[in-house]
């Protein structure tokens, strides 16, 4: 399972981030993206402050669970051998860590040890 869109709501606390550090900047709601990486949905000239934000200490932490997820993800462990697959982001210095804590938070000590975290999650 992924672990950014799926349990974490990384998409909106980006955007309430975003809105409240650049108010007079277009913000693009989650409903309105067209993209798949927010880096992708906002001009190039804006990327060097989507990516400040996003390699913060605190970024990762701080990503609210999406409602119900948390829930939903124990129940199904009960009948499947689930594991968290998230993506390392590149040139942060916090977000490996950040995301095992968050585990650690949102899903218990037993959870990290069923998180993967890789550089690339596709299949060659």
């Amino acid at each position: 399972m992924d672990m950014d869109g799926t349990i974490a709501d990384f998409e909106n606390h980006f955007l309430r981030i975003w809105m409240q550090r650049y108010p007079c900047r277009r913000a693009i709601m989650v409903a309105d993206r067209t993209m798949h990486h927010v880096r992708e949905e906002y001009p190039r000239g804006f990327r060097d402050d989507i990516d400040q934000i996003m390699r913060e200490e605190g970024f990762f932490l701080n990503i609210p669970p999406i409602p119900g997820a948390i829930g939903t993800l124990q129940d199904l462990a009960e009948g499947y051998d689930l594991w968290i697959c998230t993506k390392q982001l590149a040139g942060s210095k916090y977000c490996r860590d950040e995301k095992l804590k968050w585990v650690q938070k949102h899903l218990g000590n037993a959870w990290t040890n069923r998180v993967i975290i890789t550089e690339d999650k596709t299949t060659h």
